[in-house]
């Protein structure tokens, strides 16, 4: 396999800038050095997934590693300090002799090979101790000690990655966040790739049948606003942070406004109806929910003539500073009466509002709380529950029953009981593909209803254990996202016995920092509300 250079326009990828830097030249060589190392690996062979193209890719973000260091831009720093503050150490896997006196350790390097390889082979685990990953770690590190290479600052990377102690406006934020997520090294195979991903999808949709202009001008604004919600939502495969929090570790604790980041609100992309404006202040209530807002003018400049209690605005909210902004693409649409009664009916709709009503989620914690107390006792002193898939409906009717009675509570005529909330059609599929299944009960997302791994549960109450199983598909827990955060830990905790000693490394490097794999692989349902 012919081993291409790396160019500038390979190397620009994984920048927040378009123009060639003084400095790029510099670590274009370096990434070269290391690109030398990498193709000759089993990782990057036609034999494997690992291609070409990604030895460049992972190249070109070990060469921006050190660039970052050298030049002070703080970005894997940022991490380090996040890391720290969660687990006591500074990078995940790191020895006892890691020093974080010493910019670059070869731990840094053994991480950022372990966490590049695992996000573009998800379902394969990378095990830190085999004697490819040695060498490999060892081949990179000789690189970066090389004396002969003399590492320049980029003097115009920091402005990219700092905010004004002035800034008064969202979009000053909204562009440090767009710039941390998809335009670092760090966040360049999470973050980025999963937005060009839906935005390669996205384009190859036919909607050539689109009927109005608002249908049309809704399509490619649909394209901005997935950029705007990834950079409000979207939670990075590392610490499951999500952009805010990035952004606001970034500029310190000593900025001024690091807590205003931090305290931004939820994203709120919704169809209002314009009620009135002054001066400073566009007047619009939420449809489905009917809650009113008072939209700053310094985010949107309205058009003229919108008429009361008629116009509808598809609005992108935050709170900032104690003021709403629109933070995304403005698109106005003419009454619909039909449309908006669909959206009152909305249950969906109004539940984007509904993280700014403390009391509604106070309540709702508090029932959920009750329900995992009432499903234990129900289920004989147990939070997880096994049974042939053909029985699950029944034992969550017989739960909303039990829990009715607990709780003294009458069903109103002709409302429905506690049922699973998926189409029947779809229930029946999933007990045709899977015979077994296991309910587990949590504070945070109430029921939880699993079929994939239950036969490598160790439980004395499971009848569908097969013991034979474990050692090769216990790791399924952590990887799979029909686990919760939730589930994962209890099934370590509660069979740690039963899994220890199934896999040294296991035992020694990956179980002191399961909350990090956690987060790692089920960043995007870590955080997850009730469901």
């Amino acid at each position: 396999m012919q081993n291409n250079e790396i160019t500038i326009h390979d190397w620009l990828s994984l920048k927040p800038y378009k123009e060639e830097a003084i400095s790029d030249s510099c670590y274009i060589n370096l990434a070269n050095q290391f690109k030398d190392v990498l193709i000759e690996d089993l990782y990057f062979t036609e034999d494997n997934d690992m291609q070409e193209e990604d030895a460049t890719e992972f190249a070109c973000m070990l060469a921006s590693f050190i660039e970052d260091i050298v030049s002070e831009t703080h970005i894997y720093h940022t991490f380090r300090r996040q890391h720290k503050e969660l687990y006591g150490h500074a990078v995940p896997f790191s020895s006892e002799g890691y020093d974080e006196g010493i910019s670059i350790n070869s731990s840094d390097i053994q991480f950022l090979v372990w966490y590049y390889l695992s996000v573009k082979q998800p379902d394969t685990i990378v095990y830190l101790g085999s004697l490819f990953m040695a060498g490999l770690i060892d081949q990179l590190i000789d690189v970066v000690n090389e004396e002969t290479i003399d590492y320049e600052v980029n003097e115009d990377l920091k402005k990219y990655y700092s905010l004004p102690h002035e800034a008064c406006h969202i979009i000053y934020v909204r562009d440090l966040i767009d710039n941390i997520l998809f335009n670092t090294y760090l966040f360049y195979p999470d973050a980025f790739k999963r937005l060009r991903d839906f935005e390669e999808t996205h384009l190859a949709e036919d909607y050539s049948d689109m009927r109005t202009q608002h249908e049309k001008d809704t399509w490619n604004a649909n394209l901005f606003e997935n950029r705007f919600h990834f950079i409000w939502h979207y939670r990075t495969r590392l610490l499951a942070l999500n952009g805010k929090e990035w952004a606001a570790s970034l500029i310190g604790k000593s900025h001024p406004l690091y807590q205003d980041v931090l305290n931004i609100s939820k994203s709120i992309r919704a169809p209002f109806i314009y009620k009135s404006e002054d001066e400073d202040d566009l007047i619009v209530e939420h449809i489905a929910s009917g809650r009113r807002f008072e939209l700053t003018k310094q985010s949107i400049t309205p058009n003229k003539g919108l008429i009361p209690n008629e116009s509808i605005l598809h609005l992108s909210l935050n709170q900032w500073q104690g003021k709403w902004w629109n933070s995304g693409i403005v698109l106005y649409q003419n009454f619909d009466a039909d449309f908006i009664l669909d959206e009152k009916a909305s249950e969906e709709s109004k539940q984007g509002v509904a993280f700014l009503d403390a009391d509604v989620q106070r309540k709702e914690n508090e029932e959920l709380e009750k329900q995992k107390k009432h499903f234990i006792s129900f289920n004989k002193n147990s939070p997880i529950a096994f049974m042939p898939s053909k029985e699950l409906s029944k034992f969550v009717s017989d739960f909303g029953c039990y829990y009715r009675k607990c709780e003294n509570i009458k069903l109103p005529e002709g409302s429905d009981d506690i049922k699973i909330e998926i189409g029947a059609d779809e229930l029946d599929e999933f007990n045709r593909r899977w015979t077994e299944a296991f309910i587990f009960i949590n504070s945070k997302q109430g029921m939880e209803i699993c079929y994939n791994f239950v036969d490598i549960i160790p439980d004395e109450k499971n009848p569908f254990y097969k013991a034979e199983k474990l050692r090769d598909k216990f790791w399924d827990v952590i990887v799979s996202k029909h686990a919760s955060k939730e589930l994962t830990q209890y099934y370590f905790d509660q069979y740690k016995e039963q899994l220890s000693g199934l896999s040294s490394e296991f035992d020694t490097v990956f179980s002191p920092n399961l909350d990090f794999l956690t987060r790692f692989w089920k960043h995007d349902i870590y955080f997850d509300e009730a469901q």
